[in-house]
Parts: structure tokens; C-alpha cells; sequence
């Protein structure tokens, strides 16, 4: 085999061995979608939106703040975070953004939401997870951890504590 040819060769297995583990890494860590589904009718007063992945971790947030503001008088409306294009803040007392960090960013959705609205909103809480616990978008003000289900209430209750004087407007 000539030496172009062995270059090539190895060129090509570096190759496929990183889409392999890019797949296998998508697939054991990547987020699911979610279906989305709204709680409590449209024309009441308070409006709250939680935009957020699948995930077992972002599922019992999720499901923690619905079960705390199912009983009040709030419309609910829970979608993909992919879907955040498709709505306007302010027609929300309050919006919640739950994301993973991946592959060393921020989703695309995410970016593109807060490039449209501007990145000083009032009304807007996010929660961004990473393997670190620490990693954010640099201009949003946001609660950052691990996607860890031992810290699920903990996060629940930081961001019920932001929403709660959001809703009281």
C-alpha cells in the first residue's frame, strides 16, 4: 500500500469513528422533543409559557411547575423549545426557558429566540443545564446546574420564586 493510499485510510477510519461516536453521543445524551399542550383557557388573565427538551430531569420540572399553577387561574402553555419563534414575551406575564448546553452551545432555537426579542427582558426566567453546572448564555441572566433529579425540587422552587411576583402584575 502506498503511502498516500495509508494516509487516506486512516484519514477516513478518524473519520468515521468521529460520526459514530457524534451519533452514539446524540443519541445517549441528546434532548427528545416534547409534544406540546396547554393547561386553562387562553382569554384568562395570567399567561405563563414553558419552553423546554425532553428529558427525565427537565419532565419533572416541567411537571412540578404544572401541578403547582394547574389549580390557579393561569394559562398554561408548554412547547418545544424549538418552537420558540412562535411566540411574542409579551404576551406573557411570564415565559420559562429550560435548555441543555450542548455540544459547547446554547440550542440554536434559544439563540435565535433571544437575538429576536433583545437579551434584556424582564418577563423571562431560564434554566440552562450543562455536564458542568455552569455554563450560560453570556448576556442572559440565567439559573445554571446539572440536569441531576436529586435537584429537581431545588430548581422547581428558584423559579416558582421568580415567576410568582411575575404573575402578581
Amino acid at each position: 500500500m502506498t503511502k498516500s493510499k495509508k494516509v487516506l485510510f486512516y484519514a477516513s477510519g478518524i473519520i468515521i469513528t468521529f460520526l459514530l461516536f457524534s451519533i452514539w453521543y446524540n443519541y445517549k445524551y441528546g434532548m427528545s422533543k416534547i409534544a406540546a399542550f396547554e393547561i386553562n383557557a387562553p382569554s384568562y388573565k395570567q399567561k405563563l409559557v414553558i419552553a423546554t427538551q425532553g428529558s427525565p430531569f427537565k419532565n419533572a420540572i416541567t411537571n412540578n411547575l404544572v401541578s403547582h399553577y394547574r389549580q390557579d387561574s393561569i394559562y398554561m402553555k408548554i412547547m418545544n423549545v424549538e418552537d420558540l419563534q412562535k411566540i411574542d414575551p409579551e404576551n406573557y406575564n411570564a415565559v420559562i426557558v429550560i435548555h441543555t448546553w450542548e455540544n459547547l452551545k446554547p440550542p440554536v432555537s434559544v439563540v435565535d429566540f433571544f437575538n429576536k426579542i433583545g437579551y434584556q427582558q424582564n418577563n423571562i426566567i431560564v434554566l440552562t443545564t450543562s455536564g458542568q453546572g455552569n455554563y450560560k448564555m453570556q448576556q442572559v441572566d440565567a439559573l445554571t446546574g446539572e440536569s441531576r433529579l436529586d435537584n429537581v425540587n431545588d430548581y422547581t422552587q428558584q423559579i416558582i420564586k421568580k415567576v410568582n411576583p411575575l404573575l402578581s402584575k
